[in-house]
């Protein structure tokens, strides 16, 4: 899982981020949302998690995203002492769940997790990754602008590396994450791996392998010319 920690101090934040990449999740640390919010905007963060952010400029952050519409879940973590009334002004402004002081990392860790299973089906809006463009509301993939029929677990697949851009997920992860902790044979992934990469056509190194780890989607270069939706014949 791919999640932005936003604190105005880092060390603030340090058991947070401890906790989660000590299950390996990938955890980016910002003071403010800044560029990270077309990351947000194309589903390449599972989660956003706000720790010690009862102020203005944290509620803001709140507040862009939805009015982006990203669909990312908001977790406010609170350090500092905070009253109904300031987790009432957290959910307006976007947050999925304010947890008050003090509250142990474990449970923040589960929350969370709820959270992101709830929103795993969420990603109704289009996730593009250089000529790479799906469409997660009619299950639609596009590559360098024709549509490219492809099923549906090819299609879980290659949306959950296109949301972790660049970063190594591991076969563990994918496994859990595109056949719901099933135990499906051992070479099934390879097998759905080589059928996404073969959907990829020129794009297809851009999938590599990691040896012993997982698999990364590095962004692909794109057409010369602008790419335009259009159906294949």
């Amino acid at each position: 899982m791919r999640i932005i920690v936003i604190a105005l101090d880092a060390r603030d934040a340090a058991p947070e981020v401890e906790a989660f990449e000590s299950r390996g999740d990938t955890v980016q640390l910002a003071a403010t949302l800044g560029p990270w919010v077309e990351e947000c905007d194309h589903g390449r963060y599972q989660l956003v998690l706000l720790v010690n952010p009862l102020t203005s400029g944290h509620h803001d952050v709140c507040r862009e995203l939805r009015r982006r519409g990203a669909t990312v879940p908001i977790v406010v973590a609170a350090r500092s002492c905070c009253d109904s009334s300031d987790r009432v002004k957290a959910f307006k402004a976007g947050a999925d769940d304010c947890i008050p002081p003090p509250y142990d990392v474990e449970e923040l860790l589960l929350r969370s997790d709820a959270l992101v299973r709830r929103s795993a089906n969420a990603y109704d809006y289009p996730q593009q990754l250089g000529p790479i463009v799906l469409m997660p509301r009619t299950r639609e993939a596009f590559i360098d602008g024709t549509r490219t029929p492809i099923p549906y677990r090819e299609f879980e697949l290659l949306s959950l590396l296109v949301r972790n851009a660049d970063t190594t997920v591991s076969r563990s992860e994918l496994l859990r994450r595109v056949w719901a902790a099933s135990a499906p044979d051992s070479n099934v992934l390879e097998v759905h791996v080589r059928r996404v990469r073969a959907k990829l056509g020129r794009h297809e190194r851009s999938l590599e392998t990691v040896r012993g780890v997982g698999y990364r989607l590095i962004t692909p270069v794109p057409a010369s010319a602008p790419v335009h939706l259009a159906t294949a014949t």
